[in-house]
């Protein structure tokens, strides 16, 4: 679609201030997959299935969290992330009063690890695969998403998604921070992992569709600005 040149400058303008321009570019060390969420599983103990949930969250270097089946748990020991998989150990106590040690280790594939965890078993060494899912609730949303858009410009535009909880249902303002204005998020919806808003006013229609994975979402964003429509991929993380 052509647009007549006086047009298009009053569009990019507008696109500029709404999206809030920098020549920001991500860093390789951003697009490093946290781990932190919850995880869960389920394994087979003796003919019964059982649910398997691990918490787990990065304290600078450190993984940390807790293991739990039933009433079994056990808090993570020496756990690491580089961004690509994670190891950790699991400490039991036996009846004995003895420490019984599950050794695991998965790779991170966005809301899914895929991995192995060992220990030594009555009849000896044992070694076993581990599949686990990240269960995404409403409530990790919550907090300010720093958005990443890279436009057909050379471009990259940075606006915020601030989240709230409100009677137990997000709702969103959308910050335009060269405009120094907000405005209110519409149609904000959490449908398992996939996370969608919309910012509809006078001339300016956004709706953004993305994937949730851990602290970072990627996506899809269509716009309609003044008329002049079209998409663009977009990233984003969770500020501390």
């Amino acid at each position: 679609m052509k647009i007549p040149v006086a047009k298009e400058i009053r569009f990019g303008f507008l696109l500029m201030a709404l999206l809030s321009v920098s020549s920001f570019t991500l860093s390789a060390s951003e697009s490093s997959q946290d781990p932190s969420g919850t995880w869960v599983w389920e394994s087979e103990i003796q003919g019964e299935t059982k649910a398997n949930s691990l918490k787990i969250r990065m304290e600078g270097e450190t993984l940390v969290g807790e293991y739990k089946r039933e009433d079994i748990e056990a808090t993570i020991r020496n756990g690491k992330s580089n961004g690509e998989e994670i190891v950790f150990e699991l400490p039991f106590m036996r009846n004995n009063g003895s420490e019984w040690v599950v050794d695991c280790e998965a790779i991170i594939d966005g809301n899914v690890l895929s991995g192995r965890y060992s220990f030594e078993g009555d009849n000896g060494f044992e070694e076993h695969e581990w599949n686990a899912k990240r269960e995404i609730a409403v409530g990790d949303l919550v907090g300010t998403w720093n958005l990443h858009i890279d436009g057909p410009d050379g471009l990259t535009y940075t606006p915020d998604a601030i989240l709230e909880l409100k009677d137990g249902s997000l709702v969103g303002t959308y910050n335009a921070v060269s405009l120094d204005q907000l405005f209110p998020m519409s149609l904000v919806d959490l449908n398992e992992e996939e996370l969608s808003f919309a910012v509809d006013q006078p001339d300016l229609e956004l709706n953004y569709v993305g994937t949730v994975s851990g602290k970072s979402i990627s996506g899809n964003l269509e716009f309609d600005i003044q008329g002049n429509s079209g998409d663009v991929a977009f990233t984003g993380t969770k500020s501390e």
